[in-house]
């Protein structure tokens, strides 16, 4: 078949070309109005994070802040000048929690007849001894606290140092000492 209106035919394409073109003209414009306002939009972003990290520098840099950030830095470096200090009397404190419970051990371990003079501590760099001093009613007494003292978990068998046998107010009375030597030397992490 012929088609005898081309011109009508023709018209029609145009159309459709021209509907086409227009359509893809305000697709391109609506998408170049849209970012335009996706970038107007990014940059009052920009903006308002500006001023909000302009408002917080002003604040970091306000005198008051700065005095309490010298303020933190000096107690800072004086807490790392005491740390060594602070770790030396923890050390003490322990120590002094184990010369305690000898002192409790000790006096537990005293039979009546016998009583203390002085306890003297004598330490070379590998151990440490306790001298105790004392007087007793009998040597029996001397090794009734010898016998107790051994079953202490702080020290090793006692040693027997000297007894000396005196007559005091008309009675016997005998005096000791006796060296007790430590398992664990006490203070000798304080350093």
């Amino acid at each position: 078949m012929i088609y005898i209106n081309l011109i009508a035919e023709r018209r029609k394409l145009q159309l459709r070309r021209m509907r086409l073109l227009r359509a893809g003209v305000y697709g391109v414009g609506v998408m170049a109005v849209g970012t335009v306002l996706l970038w107007i939009g990014i940059g009052a972003a920009i903006s308002s994070l500006d001023g909000q990290l302009a408002e917080c520098n002003a604040k970091l840099t306000a005198p008051h802040l700065a005095r309490s950030l010298e303020r933190i830095k000096f107690l800072e470096q004086q807490q790392d000048l005491l740390a060594p200090r602070m770790e030396l009397l923890e050390k003490v404190q322990g120590s002094q929690r184990a010369w305690i419970d000898i002192m409790r051990d000790v006096s537990a371990c005293i039979p009546p007849s016998v009583w203390l003079t002085a306890i003297n501590s004598r330490r070379n760099p590998d151990a440490q001894m306790l001298e105790i001093s004392g007087s007793a009613t009998s040597q029996r007494s001397v090794a009734d606290f010898m016998l107790n003292l051994k079953s202490a978990p702080w020290c090793k068998p006692p040693e027997l140092s000297y007894t000396q046998t005196v007559q005091q107010n008309m009675r016997d009375q005998v005096n000791f000492q006796i060296s007790v030597p430590l398992r664990n030397p006490i203070g000798s992490n304080l350093q």
